[in-house]
């Protein structure tokens, strides 16, 4: 507007036009159709596949958004720590980055991003390890082909190959896997109770800011569980509560910092959540749409003002 303390000079857009295009083939269409300026892409096939076509460009921003896989902690075997992990060991995490993100995707430090508050190089970065894996089930007690789990997913946004991967995983370990695919908003509401919750289920964490409270808060404290709280691991856990609440009113990043390590201790030993991997934002956008930037908080919020068409 004309008194915006920005100013509001000739290269700015006029009106922007969101659309929802579920099918990313379509959303590449559109894009080379011109019936769209830019798209948002979860594929990294998608991605290559428009690199070096005329009049578009391809982006790959860092990102804070991280990929938790859930580990409903109420139910059996999931109660079993053991059970939680070994999942987490059987789950390919090189492969996820390499293969089916064509290495557009980020190994987390512990269990937050690189670029997270507190995190550091040292911690201990997810790995694949059957051999391990196997011997924490057979320790539980669990044999194979006695026990299968759900798991839930959004097939619209990309996140079928990492049900197939994790569906993988299990089956090396004698777990059945079955796919619950739904949208986001059923997904919140099946994890607003105990009873209705899947066994196991994505969650993508855009957190507003580089703060480690944002994840580790978010996702492990019992106070976030249900009631459209990110906590779909059903996880409590009074020392996690207490360590979480302590960290939160911490003013020294120092000592907050030696609290989240203490978290993140915990956290791999129960492993309410495996953590998998660091979205590397994947976008495209036709050569005449200028001004854009990616926020790390979330690729998908457009940062308008800038932004101009020549």
């Amino acid at each position: 507007f004309y008194d915006y303390h920005g100013g509001w000079g000739d290269r700015h857009i006029e009106k922007a036009v969101f659309r929802v295009i579920r099918e990313e083939a379509a959303r590449r269409i559109a894009l080379r159709n011109g019936d769209a300026d830019w798209i948002y892409l979860s594929s990294a096939d998608t991605l290559e596949a428009l690199v070096g076509e005329p009049g578009i460009t391809v982006n790959r921003d860092p990102t804070l958004n991280q990929l938790y896989i859930a580990f409903n902690t109420r139910r059996e075997p999931l109660r079993d720590a053991r059970v939680r992990r070994a999942l987490a060991l059987a789950y390919d995490y090189q492969g996820h980055v390499e293969h089916l993100m064509r290495g557009n995707a980020e190994m987390p430090y512990g269990v937050l991003p690189a670029r997270g508050e507190c995190a550091s190089p040292d911690q201990p970065r997810p790995r694949h390890d059957l051999i391990e894996a196997r011997r924490l089930i057979a320790e539980a007690g669990v044999l194979p082909g006695d026990v299968e789990l759900t798991m839930a997913f959004e097939g619209t946004t990309g996140e079928t190959p990492i049900f197939e991967i994790m569906r993988a995983g299990a089956a090396e370990l004698g777990i059945r896997l079955t796919a619950v695919d739904i949208e986001w908003d059923a997904k919140v509401s099946n994890y607003s109770r105990p009873d209705s919750s899947t066994d196991i289920g994505t969650i993508w964490l855009f957190a507003p800011g580089p703060e480690a409270h944002h994840f580790l808060y978010s996702l492990a404290h019992s106070s976030q569980a249900g009631d459209g709280g990110n906590n779909f691991a059903w996880y409590q856990n009074p020392l996690m509560d207490r360590l979480l609440d302590e960290a939160a009113a911490a003013t020294e990043e120092e000592r907050r910092c030696s609290l989240y390590r203490e978290v993140e201790a915990l956290w791999l030993q129960e492993m309410p959540f495996a953590v998998a991997v660091t979205m590397v934002g994947l976008s495209a956008q036709r050569d005449d749409l200028k001004g854009y930037s990616v926020a790390l908080g979330h690729p998908l919020t457009q940062n308008l003002y800038p932004m101009w068409l020549e």
